[in-house]
């Protein structure tokens, strides 16, 4: 959830559809080049669906061995998520939607840095396409519009996570002590907001 930390891709509605035969299976894959890409990734969303993102200078075989590589393991993520709802469109906030959600997130942004005794950082309310949250290198905070639709102890585990990033940039044990300061049954709250990966990744 944090920059350089959680997912961070963006899939545009534009975008290469591909079938590869593995061991594991026949897959179906959604492909985006980008020259912004260092290395390939595959993410798995709620559905079953597959996207890959690749640097533009890697060659499709390039990506179908990597594919390969990891058939299993892509095998086992998509037998999981396929049990999960499928995303779907999330309707843009109204304005009174937006205003509350970022008066409900700068209360929490506020008692989650005083527990951390740091400056409440700032933050912006954002469309995110593949993530609940975000913190930049400089403590920057972003967080998805679509906090809205999830239940408030949902909503304050993603708020203590992205503020705790504010002092740790990593997921080191250090930053893990950090939520559990804050969230004691953050195990509990994470694993709980896997069934809510519906309603992110929906805009086009």
């Amino acid at each position: 959830m944090a920059g350089g930390h959680e997912t961070r891709v963006q899939f545009p509605a534009a975008r290469m559809q591909y079938e590869i035969q593995t061991s594991a299976g026949v897959f179906a894959y959604a492909l985006r080049r980008t020259a912004r890409a260092r290395r390939i990734s595959v993410m798995v969303r709620a559905g079953g669906e597959i996207f890959v993102t690749a640097p533009a200078r890697f060659s499709e075989n390039a990506v179908e061995t990597f594919f390969k590589e990891r058939a299993r393991r892509i095998a086992r993520a998509v037998s999981y998520f396929s049990r999960l709802p499928k995303p779907i469109a999330l309707p843009a906030a109204t304005y009174s939607e937006r205003g509350f959600l970022e008066k409900k997130l700068a209360d929490a942004v506020e008692r989650a840095a005083r527990s951390l005794n740091i400056p409440t950082p700032q933050f912006k309310v954002r469309i995110m396409r593949s993530r609940f949250g975000s913190c930049s290198a400089r403590g920057a905070l972003s967080f998805s519009d679509s906090l809205r639709a999830l239940p408030d102890e949902l909503f304050e585990y993603i708020v203590a996570h992205e503020t705790a990033h504010c002092r740790e940039h990593n997921h080191s044990s250090a930053f893990w002590a950090l939520v559990e300061q804050l969230i004691p049954d953050w195990r509990t709250r994470r694993q709980s907001l896997k069934k809510y990966n519906f309603v992110i990744n929906t805009r086009e």
